[in-house]
């Protein structure tokens, strides 16, 4: 793996732990367990923390662009690119001492205004530089400005708008600084969002390097008219010399853990099942009672034990399903890694797998209204890592010669599960009447779950014989045997 790669997305996700950081101190403010100097103290580490992530975005960016002027393009330079981000940096310090020397009277005060255009401007041409980069390596390169910018913009500048709120973000009542706290709470898991999506724009910059080797190759290939074979120009351990020693790494094995993936799921919807089966019968036995107090639900001990015990199988089942699933895609990008450099990154699906876990662990921990918040962030994550890290392993199988179909319609299973839930939170209210409706929502993800274990375990193995097959295909070509004889010697 590229270091520029891991220091981004390593950057990245600095950045979210700040404003993280940012938004537990609020917090504590808000409860009246900590002073106003304590508060600045955590702001000040968490922007050291976000310059550090600020500093590796810059680098993978001038990394990007160097690369991308030595193929020949006509892209931003690195020297452009760099002060572009210093820019977005000498704006924000510019903007806060002049609103701190700057004293405007009346009822109307431009400042805010001045400075939040600035930031949208400054931010957009540094992403803009990035974009350019992107569109002088590919013919179709993804969109930064729809993408990362947005969100960053967003995020950040809320932050930036409550630590600005003087005389203190989190000082006089407690709505202040509950506000102060909801709001870098919000932006955190906006920032975690956006680790993901550089983890698929760090993916999407190898294969444009690739692409743009590939076309470079046709342009000086003057025998015959050919496409831009860009992926040949990506298979790995390619031979520079003739006679060059080839050393090709063995594969993986993954058919053990791609079927214990599958296993997994399998419970998870078998989970899912019996949950649904037990408020089923909790509607059926509660029938025109009220169960709920407030959020809590009030029922017998024997019900409260089981329903506690299938939901806790269920929470384990579910978090063992995303752990087993990203361990087999972390293996399955090495395997591929070993046979064709446009493979995903092996780090990517890490970073994009590592926050889902540890967001549904503390929030099962921390309990209370942040911790219900904490858990849903956590199934976001595992959700959108799901998606994020299918789509990328069925194009690494159509690029190998694989099916589509199998890992599409795993990707439709994981959706229509996450919908499934979603409509299932908004109905499950105080009625009781509501509690079937539930319920039938419960089985039809728990089905789900399990015709998208039977589809995934079919792409997999599909995956998995076509990484093989590549990689006997390139040792063929490597043998000194199959290799062209060299050109006689003339002189």
């Amino acid at each position: 793996m590229a270091p520029p790669t891991v220091a981004v997305l390593a950057g990245r996700t600095l950045i979210a732990v700040a404003a993280l950081l940012v938004g537990l101190a609020a917090r504590r403010g808000a409860e009246g367990t900590s002073e106003t100097s304590e508060f600045w103290a955590v702001v000040v580490s968490a922007g050291v923390m976000a310059l550090v992530g600020l500093a590796t975005l810059v680098f993978w960016t001038a990394s990007l662009a160097a690369n991308a002027r030595r193929l020949r393009t006509r892209s931003s330079s690195t020297a452009a690119i760099t002060w572009s981000w210093i820019a977005v940096v000498a704006w924000v310090v510019v903007s806060c001492l002049t609103y701190l020397r700057v004293d405007i009277g009346g009822d109307f005060d431009p400042m805010p205004a001045v400075a939040a255009i600035g930031w949208v401007l400054t931010l957009a041409v540094a992403y803009g530089r990035l974009e350019g980069v992107y569109r002088s390596l590919s013919r179709r390169p993804p969109s930064v400005w729809l993408t990362a910018f947005p969100i960053d913009a967003a995020a950040l500048g809320l932050i930036w708008w409550r630590l600005t709120s003087w005389p203190s973000p989190v000082g006089g009542d407690a709505d202040h600084a509950d506000l102060t706290a909801n709001v870098a709470f919000g932006a955190s898991v906006a920032l975690g969002l956006n680790v993901i999506v550089f983890g698929w724009l760090t993916h999407r910059a190898g294969n444009a390097l690739f692409e743009r080797i590939g076309r470079l190759e046709a342009l000086h290939r003057a025998d015959r008219p050919v496409e831009p074979d860009w992926f040949r120009a990506g298979i790995a351990a390619r031979d520079h010399l003739p006679d060059a020693p080839v050393r090709l790494r063995p594969l993986i094995r993954t058919r053990h853990l791609s079927t214990f993936v599958a296993g997994s799921h399998v419970v998870w919807g078998l989970a899912l099942v019996a949950f649904g089966a037990i408020v089923a019968q909790l509607a059926v036995e509660y029938s025109g009672a009220t169960v709920f107090v407030g959020d809590d639900l009030v029922v017998d001990g024997g019900d409260d034990r089981r329903l506690t015990a299938v939901a806790v199988v269920l929470g384990v089942a579910y978090v063992l399903a995303v752990v087993a699933h990203g361990i087999w895609a972390i293996v399955a990008a090495i395997n591929g890694r070993r046979v064709t450099v446009h493979s995903p990154d092996p780090g990517t699906f890490a970073v994009a797998f590592a926050p889902a876990p540890m967001l549904l662990v503390a929030g099962v921990v921390v309990g209370g209204r942040l911790g219900y918040w904490l858990f849903v962030a956590g199934l976001l994550v595992g959700f959108l890592a799901l998606l994020l890290v299918n789509q990328m392993l069925m194009a690494l199988s159509v690029r190998l010669g694989g099916q589509q179909s199998g890992f599409s319609r795993w990707t439709a299973c994981i959706a229509l599960t996450y919908v499934a839930a979603t409509v299932a939170n908004v109905l499950f209210s105080a009625a009781t009447d509501q509690l079937g409706v539930y319920a039938a929502v419960a089985f039809v993800q728990g089905g789900l779950v399990i015709a998208g274990a039977v589809v995934g375990l079919r792409a997999m193995r599909g995956l998995e014989e076509a990484v093989a097959t590549h990689r006997q295909v390139r040792r063929a070509e490597v043998t000194p045997s199959s290799r062209p004889a060299p050109p006689p010697d003339t002189a």
